[in-house]
């Protein structure tokens, strides 16, 4: 597959994989004091996880602005559910033959636009989030990236697109 993903947007976001009671149980914070805190970082370290993993973590629909190369399209932030429209950059409808989280355009064209909506796979990697959840938690004010450990955890089911 050779394609780049020149853009994606998301919209319609289900529900985080960590609820504030796993983080505060995680973190062993008994108080209330950085409820809203902890919640904000329980999205960001999701984010830092999916964005590393190119995987979507939630269900959620996703608008994905894709540059063909040759061969099939793997869609980013999968696994898919359906994919709604494959258009190209003018509006016009793109047939497409479609396989797991891949499609190949039957006619040729250059830049599409993939709408479709990701089932999220929060649950398997919730332990991986919550210890980013941590180190993002201690260090906080801090301009941190992925955990290393974290990284370490998540690579064997890193995706490339």
């Amino acid at each position: 597959m050779d394609n780049l993903v020149l853009d994606t947007t998301f919209t319609a976001e289900g529900a985080e994989p960590v609820t504030l009671a796993d983080a505060k149980a995680w973190l062993k914070v008994d108080i209330a004091d950085d409820d809203l805190l902890i919640t904000e970082l329980i999205t960001t370290a999701r984010q830092d996880c999916e964005a590393y993993l190119c995987i979507s973590l939630i269900p959620r629909t996703i608008t994905a602005y894709l540059q063909i190369g040759l061969g099939e399209i793997r869609l980013p932030y999968g696994p898919v559910d359906v994919i709604t429209t494959v258009t190209d950059l003018d509006g016009n409808v793109i047939d497409y033959i479609t396989k797991y989280e891949t499609f190949k355009a039957l006619d040729p064209v250059t830049e599409v636009k993939a709408v479709y909506t990701s089932l999220g796979m929060g649950a398997k990697f919730k332990t991986a989030v919550l210890k980013q959840l941590a180190f993002l938690y201690e260090h906080r004010g801090d301009d941190v990236e992925l955990n290393t450990e974290v990284m370490r955890q998540l690579k064997p089911h890193r995706r490339v697109t």
